[in-house]
């Protein structure tokens, strides 16, 4: 069974691959949309919900070990997840929709 601080730290090390490709997927955005305006109050509102999140990631990286921070952990991985998702599919949308 793996101790409680190698449970915190798996789950950093996955929310921190979640913030990677969140930054990826924004940059995509940004430039696969730059003349839709409509997609821009969307990405400010992701980078926000991004920066939230990035600012539990490191409260979580400075907390002590302890079951406490393991439910965190587990808990912002899974919200960075659905980010992730949700921003994925708000891209391809973004993407597939018809140009004027």
């Amino acid at each position: 069974m793996d101790t409680t601080s190698e449970l915190v730290e798996r789950h950093v090390r996955a929310s921190e691959l979640q913030l990677r490709r969140i930054d990826e997927l924004i940059a995509q955005a940004r430039s696969a949309a730059p003349a839709a305006p409509a997609v821009e109050p969307l990405l400010a509102e992701i980078e926000a919900n991004r920066a939230r999140l990035a600012r539990e990631l490191e409260s979580l990286r400075r907390e002590a070990p302890h079951d406490a921070a393991v439910g965190h952990g587990a808990g912002l991985q899974s919200a960075l997840e659905a980010a992730g998702l949700q921003f994925e599919r708000m891209l391809g949308s973004v993407l597939q929709a018809p140009r004027r």
